[in-house]
């Protein structure tokens, strides 16, 4: 009775193992992932620009300005895509990134974009 259980148990955590570690995504849900991790490479450009600037004197114009720039090309695509979207749970999502972009654009002068 005891191997059975054991056996069981093993199938079960086999089983949850595999729906782990092979779950596939939806052209959406990649997307999304995808520019999340593009807004933060942007953000951490911003953020090592501004720690170069302050520690070197160095000139990081450049660097800042680009960071800022891809946060708002991407602001713009994340827009430009919600108005096709119909799946609530991706409209969430997107509206969510859009929140977190707003907060790092709102204090640099920018408006945030209706959403």
């Amino acid at each position: 009775m005891k191997n059975v259980f054991s056996i069981v148990i093993l199938v079960i955590l086999g089983v949850l193992a595999y729906n782990h570690f092979t779950k596939t995504y939806t052209e959406d849900e990649q997307y999304l992932i995808d520019v999340k991790a593009d807004f933060k490479d942007a953000q951490k450009e911003m953020k090592q620009a501004e720690r170069a600037a302050g520690v070197s004197g160095v000139d990081t114009t450049s660097s800042y300005e680009h960071g800022l720039e891809t946060i708002r090309d991407i602001r713009a695509e994340l827009l430009e895509y919600l108005e096709h979207l119909k799946d609530e749970t991706i409209v969430g999502k997107t509206s969510r990134i859009l929140r977190e972009i707003n907060k790092v654009l709102t204090p640099l002068g920018y408006p945030p974009e209706p959403q």
